[in-house]
């Protein structure tokens, strides 16, 4: 399926189809019905540098693979592809948030100095914490947080959730048949069972998402990203 507008196009199921850089989506099985939510899994990641060849073209099809493998259908997975500019983050990943169980994000050094990643954290983390995730009752959440690189001074709302470590096998210029790649797909599939469980608590959909207000934790991470960029001192 490729979001484009009002546009919806469906592809087979275990495909991937790209259109320009429009967002890609892994489609469940005809009549299977996914719906009010659209997507089990929204992917957050650094569209900068050689991390969005990396993401499609490695991670991507193992993490669908072995994801739906762990779920017992395809899983349906919103990625993102458009180039990240200095314009306003789009709305319309937003909307692909609210519509998504919950959140997978590849974190490197530089995953908080985008304001895309943040909101889209921010996003995830207010629907967290209106529906009470995150405490002594329910301590598991919806963000299920990738190392893919060294991460320092990474927010609470990331450090206090087990982070999967890829980062030896995070190599954007592997080839396909090399011992990274199979080192990757070994990592991936021992961690979809945690990226399968958060997927099956998600809470009933609510289409108020969308309109959760997610600036008190969008500062946070500005502050955050802040203390990155602060220099060191000499």
């Amino acid at each position: 399926m490729v979001n484009n507008s009002m546009l919806t196009q469906r592809v087979p199921a275990a495909g991937i189809q790209k259109q320009g850089e429009r967002p890609l989506t892994l489609v469940a099985p005809r009549g299977e019905n996914t719906m009010p939510y659209q997507y089990d899994v929204f992917i957050s990641y650094r569209r900068s540098g050689n991390w969005p060849s990396w993401a499609k073209r490695h991670f991507l099809p193992v993490f669908a693979h072995w994801l739906g493998a762990e779920l017992g259908r395809n899983a349906v997975i919103f990625f993102d592809q458009e180039v990240e500019t200095g314009v306003t983050w789009p709305l319309k990943l937003a909307g692909a948030i609210a519509k998504s169980r919950i959140l997978v994000a590849l974190l490197s050094k530089e995953y908080l100095g985008s304001e895309w990643c943040a909101r889209e954290l921010a996003h995830m983390a207010a629907r967290e914490d209106a529906c009470g995730f995150g405490t002594l009752n329910k301590p598991e959440g919806l963000i299920v947080p990738a190392l893919i690189h060294d991460g320092e001074n990474l927010p609470k709302t990331i450090t206090k959730i087990t982070a999967a470590d890829f980062k030896e096998c995070s190599d954007p210029f592997m080839t396909e048949d090399s011992p990274t790649k199979e080192r990757l797909s070994r990592s991936i599939r021992g961690w979809v069972p945690d990226v399968a469980s958060a997927i099956r608590r998600a809470p009933k959909f609510d289409p108020a998402w969308q309109q959760l207000s997610a600036a008190s934790f969008y500062s946070a991470f500005l502050k955050t990203k802040a203390r990155q960029l602060k220099p060191p001192r000499i």
